[in-house]
């Protein structure tokens, strides 16, 4: 009977497991979203064709030779060493293997595996959590070190062995691969605290001295590898140029940033993905009701950890996925000691396994469908390519065919692809290097027809680029449309690519904007993609003056998409 029992509660923590894993796999398994992971591709390229990690801009033609910090290097290698290898699709599924690996490492540091049901409830938050942040960017990797870096420190409470050594190489890397790496060396010196700290508390045993001093010399050996990156001690202090991307507004101001993911995430909360607010929600609350059942057991680590995280999250909406990373193993923990006081019923805990492990295996399959984007109002599609309704590839493959004279005008989002797609043919405006372009910034993110011809006396623009579907360009494209010196030659739901007349381009074909042919017939089930089409298209009709084809779109949008139309668009 025993040995039926153990049977049993074996096969539910392999369902709950598998289960786990099925959502993450689904949330990783979706095509490419993000803006910079163009230029980081063509960075990786140029990385290997050099032999060399850039130390100056190669790309641009507004701050041409400005001092660059790559601290994304290994990150843009193993990327451009993927895509060599199978294309997008090879990306996509190293996001998927990096998420798993991080659920492993996540798994770890809760440090238990009597109580699968409170560990895949946490795990499951945490991937909720981040799943509006699971792209090829550098952060990916970030949070699988942030995951292992809690496991050696979990191990090294209960066992101060030699394990905890590996944390020196774990920053070796992680300074190759993103700036937040000085999140991993905060942690370490937080844990330094906490084992003061800890032995001061009435109850608690005095400090461990032995402790102590081996964690101090991990900590030291850690700081000093993060000096071996290919910029030495500006690579180091390159954490502090991050300030002004996460800090206060006055701040980010000073450099003209305004992204929105690097806004508080008290005022701008309503921008948050829902599936990635749900997931901080309840993993905040249910980590620090957990924590709280535990005070008197509670250690001062964990405490400190949750308070970090959580005020990084309410800094910066991007941190959020920092949060879900720190406290899924401390809900993990703290349930799970909590239910060893007030354990449940075996009749009630198997069957809630049951119940959570059919729950997973469901939200899996509605993610990897493409349902839960289209409840959820979220601008993601599964697949193993690129949304291409969020680049201007046909823009770009247009200019590469028939090359018009530069320079090139275009939103810092679009500069991404235009490097990877156009480079070294044409050289971009600004990109999403943001560390390149300094003081500059805020003049070349310029988007109003005052701004324009501003940079465009400067710059003296042969090319005028708007990806008015994704960008707030709402002002320039009705205004170069009326302007005749520059024509409208390419179209579609995405970008609208406007060239200078001059007898050199007089050859050029161009675009009939009252055509009722304008753009081709949408066919095929709904989906995200097909939203943004649409959505494009209503953007173009309004601007061009043709307002009778933009109320019907978007009557058709309201009756066809009616989260999207109440969450106020893709998010």
């Amino acid at each position: 009977m025993k040995s039926e029992s153990l049977t049993v509660a074996r096969a539910s923590g392999l369902a709950l497991a598998l289960g786990v894993g099925a959502v993450g796999a689904a949330f990783s398994l979706q095509k490419i979203r993000t803006f910079d992971y163009w230029w980081h591709l063509r960075a990786g390229q140029w990385i290997a064709e050099n032999g060399a990690v850039p130390q100056f801009d190669p790309f641009t033609f507004s701050v041409p030779g400005a001092r660059w910090i790559d601290i994304h290097w290994l990150h843009q290698l193993a990327l451009y060493g993927l895509h060599s290898l199978a294309g997008h699709p090879a990306v996509v599924f190293g996001k998927a293997f990096l998420v798993l690996l991080m659920l492993l490492f996540l798994a770890r540091a809760v440090a238990r595996t009597d109580r699968p049901g409170s560990t895949a409830l946490a795990l499951l938050l945490a991937v909720l959590t981040l799943s509006d942040r699971i792209m090829p960017r550098p952060e990916l990797p970030t949070f699988v070190l942030l995951a292992a870096e809690l496991a050696l420190l979990q191990r090294f409470r209960h066992r101060p062995d030699a394990w905890i050594y590996a944390l020196i190489p774990l920053h070796l890397v992680w300074v190759n691969l993103h700036g937040l790496f000085a999140v991993g060396i905060g942690l370490l010196f937080l844990a330094l605290a906490a084992e003061w700290l800890e032995g001061w508390l009435p109850g608690r045993p005095k400090p461990d001295l032995s402790r102590i001093r081996r964690l101090l010399v991990v900590a030291l050996l850690s700081l000093l590898a993060c000096l071996l990156n290919p910029n030495g001690l500006e690579g180091l202090l390159y954490p502090v140029q991050q300030l002004f991307m996460i800090g206060p507004v006055e701040l980010r101001s000073q450099v003209g940033l305004s992204s929105v993911e690097l806004g508080s995430l008290i005022g701008h909360w309503r921008s948050v993905d829902p599936t990635a607010l749900f997931g901080f929600l309840a993993l905040a609350a249910g980590s620090g009701v957990a924590m709280l059942l535990n005070l008197r057991r509670l250690p001062v680590f964990d405490a400190l950890v949750w308070g970090c995280f959580f005020l990084l999250a309410l800094l910066a909406m991007r941190n959020v996925a920092l949060f879900g990373v720190a406290a899924a193993p401390l809900l993990a923990r703290h349930l799970g000691t909590f239910m060893d006081r007030h354990p449940p019923r075996r009749s009630v805990s198997m069957t809630s396994r049951a119940l959570l492990a059919s729950a997973l295996l469901l939200l899996a399959g509605l993610v990897g469908s493409g349902w839960w984007a289209l409840a959820t109002a979220s601008a993601r599609a599964p697949g193993l390519g690129v949304m291409g309704t969020l680049y201007p590839i046909g823009a770009a493959d247009w200019i590469a065919r028939e090359s018009p004279r530069g320079p090139i005008y275009h939103h810092m989002g679009d500069g991404g692809h235009l490097i990877w797609r156009l480079h070294p043919d044409y050289p971009v405006l600004i990109d999403g290097r943001l560390e390149v372009f300094g003081s500059q910034l805020r003049e070349l993110t310029g988007t109003s027809p005052e701004a324009f011809q501003h940079l465009d006396e400067r710059f003296h623009f042969g090319i005028a680029l708007l990806g008015y579907n994704h960008f707030d360009l709402g002002r320039l494209l009705p205004w170069l449309i009326e302007q005749e010196e520059w024509r409208l030659t390419y179209l579609d739901e995405v970008s609208a690519l406007f060239v200078r007349r001059t007898p050199a381009m007089a050859h050029l074909r161009e675009v009939d904007i009252e055509a009722d042919d304008l753009f081709p017939p949408i066919e095929g089930p709904r989906s995200v993609e097909q939203l943004m089409r649409l959505q494009g298209r209503a953007r173009f009709y309004h601007a061009a003056g043709r307002s009778f084809d933009a109320r019907r779109i978007v009557q058709d949008l309201t009756h066809r998409y009616p989260a999207f139309v109440r969450a106020g668009g893709a998010r």
